[in-house]
């Protein structure tokens, strides 16, 4: 499957990244079957917060580029006094964030 277009990149662009974001969301699901409920971003902040209570730390320091800016955002918006310090390198838009479920997305990356 090829790469989605630039979002901006020409009238209806935006339609057909949706599209194959759609087309690859229908060809990982059945592979992920019950796991895929557990694969959201809001499921990835709450591990992070988990691993860095573990590691003994009280505030969260993340640097994230791409997606990673996507993640930062999500953790600060639901933990948002656990955030220390958080660099986003590279703020990451794309179709797929429209739709953070499994049904719809089902890498999340």
């Amino acid at each position: 499957m090829s790469e989605p277009p630039v979002l901006d990149a020409y009238p209806g662009a935006l339609y057909e990244a949706y599209a194959h974001a759609t087309a690859f969301s229908q060809q990982c699901l059945p592979q992920v079957k019950e796991l895929g409920k557990y694969l959201t971003t809001a499921s990835l902040a709450r591990d992070m917060l988990y691993i860095n209570e573990k590691l003994g730390e009280t505030k969260v320091k993340y640097w994230g580029f791409s997606y990673g800016t996507y993640i930062a955002a999500t953790f600060a918006a639901l933990f948002p006094d656990k955030v220390g310090r958080i660099v986003s390198d590279g703020s990451y838009l794309h179709v797929v964030l429209l739709m953070d479920s499994p049904e719809k997305n089902c890498t999340n990356n």
